[in-house]
């Protein structure tokens, strides 16, 4: 009699490491992700091929040790940063509609950039190589890093013709922000962390939003890291994300707390982000959306304070006195 093969379950290839102080914790690094949901079987050989002490002559355990783990979604504890690659260092990107100041006190601690490619396609900035796009008595922005684009200058080396290692470089940073957001948006799904966030505390993870938008009004979020420097938290959102207000007024901030880094908050916004639409406070994380972001609006003068990144994979990156300063690594 014939009956069906045996299942064979795979042996998952890993690095172990005992602990330098004490070479008695040993920590198992899976060489590939493992898959959530599936259950898991662990085993600690015994015998004369398994685990042995010290001793001389050494003294082998007995009997092998076997326990069974389920894995669950990533938290924040193990969650790692996405990756940005050659976006990482663009304060904003303007995907491929291109990015506008208004105001004389608009800093970018960062690179810029954009794919777009009309003359009026970046509008109020200048960087350190000399290169002057649009800037008006009214509308001044130091970018302490390069613009790379694919259009003209008004006044600089870029203003002879497009600098096809500059729109190269914007080119693959427009693709990097593309994978990156992808990235964000196949995180497994978290929990809802409510319609409106303002005045709550939220711990490291992945936060979806069920109705689709996430807003900020009516008092700060702080995001704790309960001391580990490394926590991550991830914001999915099919549609908008809204920090201040209602209307212009009100401005909100994020709160880092417990030891939490800028580098480590995402928003993965579905349609347009606008922040602080009144100007003022301050946003932390990297924002990537779909249909641009909005830093407050013309005529106020209430300095918004970014620590992160605003990118748009399509319509332009606005802002009105705003200061951007791109995380470290």
């Amino acid at each position: 009699m014939t009956g069906p093969a045996p299942t064979l379950t795979p042996v998952i290839a890993a690095s172990v490491v005992l602990d330098a102080a004490t070479g008695r914790i040993a920590t198992f690094t899976p060489l590939t992700a493992l898959t959530t949901g599936v259950t898991y079987t662990a085993t600690i050989l015994g015998g004369t091929a398994g685990v042995k002490d010290l001793a001389l002559p050494a003294n082998a355990m007995l009997n092998n040790f076997t326990w069974n783990f389920t894995v669950g979604p990533a938290a924040g504890i193990c969650l790692l940063p996405v990756p940005l690659l050659s976006v990482s260092t663009y304060g904003t990107f303007g995907g491929s509609a291109g990015m506008t100041n208004t105001g004389i006190i608009s800093v970018i601690n960062g690179d810029i950039g954009t794919i777009a490619t009309g003359t009026s396609a970046v509008t109020g900035f200048h960087d350190t190589a000399g290169d002057i796009y649009t800037e008006t008595p009214a509308n001044i922005g130091a970018v302490n890093g390069t613009i790379y684009t694919c259009t003209n200058s008004t006044t600089g080396p870029t203003s002879t013709g497009v600098n096809a290692t500059y729109c190269g470089l914007a080119g693959q940073a427009r693709l990097d922000a593309q994978t990156a957001y992808l990235a964000l948006v196949n995180e497994p799904a978290g929990a809802d962390p409510g319609g409106n966030l303002a005045g709550i505390t939220l711990a490291p993870g992945v936060w979806t939003s069920s109705s689709g938008s996430i807003l900020i009004q009516g008092g700060d979020l702080t995001l704790d890291a309960g001391g580990n420097a490394n926590a991550v938290w991830v914001f999915q959102m099919a549609s908008t994300l809204t920090v201040g207000g209602p209307g212009a007024a009100a401005p909100q901030s994020i709160i880092l707390a417990g030891g939490a880094q800028a580098k480590n908050v995402f928003w993965q916004v579905g349609t347009a982000a606008t922040i602080n639409a009144g100007g003022g406070g301050t946003m932390v994380g990297t924002i990537i959306s779909q249909d641009g972001v909005t830093f407050s609006t013309v005529g106020n003068v209430a300095l918004t304070t970014v620590n992160g990144r605003a990118i748009s994979l399509g319509a332009s990156v606005t802002m009105v006195d705003t200061v951007i300063n791109v995380p470290a690594p």
